[in-house]
């Protein structure tokens, strides 16, 4: 597979290392890598469609975020006991690979963990073109209709599934939602 923008960051790093004397390769202390990394819009790309957020988010020099109006859905978050806001990307709009992320959220100015779904819901949803991105945000309550809040996204967890009942569905969800307050933690 081809170089990252950041493995080539890297290995121009080290080979500076070598030809300033360090035969061990390493690094020089607080060595900046940003004079090395060479980034393109198509490396970003690859790097969101592949779920590299990392890297996504290295090359951008800041997370990875979207800022689209909170959409009506069905309600089936909020009848799981896991209310989502559903934002619908523009068309062209370039969107990180489908599956289940470590996100953050700013309502209001305040920060909060969160979980996001991104892609066709094939729990519910037979339909593999309708994509959505539902990010469930625990600890916040409250209306979001017609509001713009911003969604980082910090990694990729999983790809999405069909799970064999909705129960499934709520514990994955519920499990994101875990691991993204442990992340900010």
């Amino acid at each position: 597979p081809a170089a990252t923008g950041v493995q080539v960051a890297v290995r121009a790093a080290v080979n500076d290392a070598y030809r300033m004397g360090r035969s061990d390769g390493s690094l020089p202390g607080n060595m900046d890598l940003r004079p090395y990394l060479s980034v393109n819009s198509e490396f970003i790309r690859t790097a969101l469609e592949g779920g590299d957020i990392p890297a996504a988010n290295a090359m951008l020099g800041m997370p990875y975020a979207i800022r689209f109006a909170v959409q009506h859905g069905a309600g089936l978050g909020h009848t799981l006991g896991v209310p989502t806001i559903n934002q619908l990307y523009p068309q062209g709009f370039q969107m990180p690979r489908s599956g289940i992320y470590i996100t953050r959220t700013c309502i209001n100015g305040v920060w909060y963990p969160s979980a996001t779904g991104l892609g066709s819901r094939p729990t519910v949803n037979d339909d593999a073109t309708k994509v959505t991105c539902e990010t469930f945000i625990p600890g916040f309550s409250g209306n979001l209709y017609g509001t713009d809040p911003v969604v980082e996204f910090h990694a990729y967890l999983s790809p999405s599934k069909k799970f064999d009942t909705l129960d499934q569905l709520r514990d994955c969800i519920n499990d994101a939602a875990r691991r993204a307050q442990e992340y900010f933690a």
